[in-house]
Order: structure tokens, then C-alpha cells, then sequence
């Protein structure tokens, strides 16, 4: 998924594999990447906002730059 959303709140949730980028610019932001732990899935982001939440299971890396009020970023799984 590649994607960029603007607005008063975003969701963008992706299950399965492949890599996730996104940039996100809103009130509050969650990303949400759900892969299988044998393949590597890949999670770039860029949020911005007052709330920025991203939560990513399974193998892969994450770059994220996240700037607001509160910034969140939950990662179980291999990967840095």
C-alpha cells in the first residue's frame, strides 16, 4: 500500500504481505500493519498530527518519522 491522506482523522490498516508507506496529516492517525511473520513486510510512515498511533505484527523493519501531541509505535514482531 502507498498512500497519502489528509483530514480530521485517518485510518489505513494493511494484512498480508508487502510493504506499507504512508504519509498521513490529521488530527489523529493510526496505522495498523498486520503481516505473516515468514516474509518480510516493510513499514515506512511520515504522520503528522496531534494523536499518531502505529502498531506493526510481524517481520519486517520500520521507519517512521511521527510529529504531534502524542506519538505511539508498537512493534511485536523481527525486524528493526
Amino acid at each position: 500500500i502507498t498512500s497519502l491522506l489528509g483530514g480530521g482523522g485517518n485510518v489505513l490498516t494493511k494484512m498480508g504481505e508487502g510493504d506499507l508507506s504512508s504519509i498521513m496529516l490529521g488530527g489523529a492517525n493510526i496505522i495498523t500493519h498486520i503481516s505473516n511473520n515468514k516474509i518480510k513486510s516493510n513499514t515506512y510512515t511520515i504522520t503528522l498530527g496531534g494523536l499518531n498511533i502505529l502498531t506493526k505484527k510481524g517481520q519486517g523493519d520500520i521507519l517512521a518519522i511521527m510529529g504531534g501531541g502524542g506519538n505511539v509505535l508498537t512493534h511485536i514482531g523481527n525486524g528493526n
